[in-house]
């Protein structure tokens, strides 16, 4: 029988400490993964460093202005603004069908948003179990396709010990370029969901299953994360 590995945990004080302590992880621990994205064997993505199965707990989940000065001055420019253009409403960036602000505030694209669902359930039972954001549309989304299937799955909130506690899943998550990015945009929705129903944010835990970082990122990804 496989011995199977228990899932690594991983803890960070902030969310630029969560980017940092999760690329050691993978470049340390890290192994070599390169999937297809689509069934014609030519179409072949850039090689990566791989970790699996890995859970990280963030305590302190504000944006500052520190945040998104380490953000923007390691990360690529243009990958900094196509996350943008992916968390915000009424932006399509190049190479995504349904970004995911459209999964978040118009699911169905017939005006279902999920935050205003999720903070009227909260407000009426803040023991629910049931406050999820679900992103993922299996109507739609195409496992054969690139991109189709988001990233990012659900997220979901728990109102616990007077705080809101946020578990997210990420099926594949590229921890060099779009961790960071993508938990500053998460905390907008965090954020939103906080100030509507009026309980303040606690810890966030982010499950992955695949995490990893392309080979040809390796280089300023180490340096970024060295100190």
């Amino acid at each position: 029988m496989t011995k199977v590995a228990a899932p690594v945990s991983l803890q960070a004080a902030n969310l630029v400490a969560a980017w940092k302590e999760m690329c050691r992880h993978i470049l340390r621990d890290g192994s070599s993964a390169q999937p297809i994205l689509t069934g014609d064997s030519g179409t072949i993505p850039g090689l990566t460093r791989e970790a699996v199965n890995v859970v990280l707990t963030i305590e302190d989940t504000v944006v500052t202005p520190s945040t998104l000065e380490v953000m923007n001055s390691t990360h690529p420019a243009n990958v900094i603004e196509w996350m943008k253009d992916l968390w915000a409403r009424g932006k399509t960036p190049e190479g995504i069908d349904r970004t995911y602000a459209v999964r978040v505030y118009d699911y169905d694209e017939k005006g279902l948003d999920q935050v205003a669902r999720v903070c009227d359930l909260l407000s009426r039972d803040q023991e629910s179990r049931r406050a999820v954001i679900a992103m993922s549309d299996p109507r739609i989304d195409n496992p054969s396709t690139p991109a189709s299937i988001p990233c990012l799955s659900t997220i979901h909130f728990l109102i616990r010990d007077g705080e809101i506690k946020t578990n997210i899943y990420f099926r594949s998550w590229d921890a060099g370029k779009k961790l960071l990015p993508d938990l500053v945009g998460i905390a907008d929705v965090r954020d939103e969901v906080s100030q509507n129903i009026g309980v303040p944010l606690g810890e966030l835990t982010v499950f992955v299953g695949s995490v990893h970082i392309y080979d040809y990122d390796v280089d300023w990804v180490t340096d970024a994360v060295s100190d």
